[in-house]
């Protein structure tokens, strides 16, 4: 993602959805579901997910960020493409999903680099169960905002 996030346009306090997942043995966790709109369109959204005190996201973060850019996605015959960007893994493009007529045609997982993967080795880079269960309940079906 070479762009600017504030390229994707603007966010509105009425375009923010707030919800909750509960992971056993490991609490509740707050999600929000922030839409960019340019234009009146959805540009992109941004899903966050408050991982408390998580050792797991780089740069101390605490929230896991990801980005979907629906720039190239038509809301109006619900097609085209969605990228997805982990903010904070340097705004790795990890998922690119193509839609036609709201269906998945297919989906490109992209693998990182070595480069990557040693910037960020001594992290624990393994899905969680808050981030499993946070992207069954976003990625589950086709959903858009």
């Amino acid at each position: 993602m070479s762009r600017d996030i504030n390229s994707y346009g603007t966010i509105s306090a009425q375009d923010v959805t707030i919800d909750s997942i509960v992971v056993k043995d490991k609490g509740t966790f707050h999600y929000f579901t922030i839409a960019i709109k340019k234009n009146g369109v959805i540009n992109a959204t941004l899903d966050v997910v408050d991982l408390h005190d998580t050792e797991d996201l780089p740069y101390n973060d605490k929230y896991a960020m990801n980005l979907n850019d629906m720039s190239e996605f038509n809301t109006k015959i619900l097609s085209g493409k969605i990228k997805l960007y982990d903010l904070n893994y340097d705004k790795f493009n990890h998922t690119e999903i193509n839609l036609l007529n709201n269906k998945i045609e297919n989906v490109n997982y992209k693998r990182p680099s070595e480069k990557f993967l040693n910037k960020f080795a001594s992290l624990r880079m393994k899905e969680n169960n808050v981030q499993k269960n946070f992207a069954k309940v976003t990625y589950g079906a086709a959903r858009v905002p």
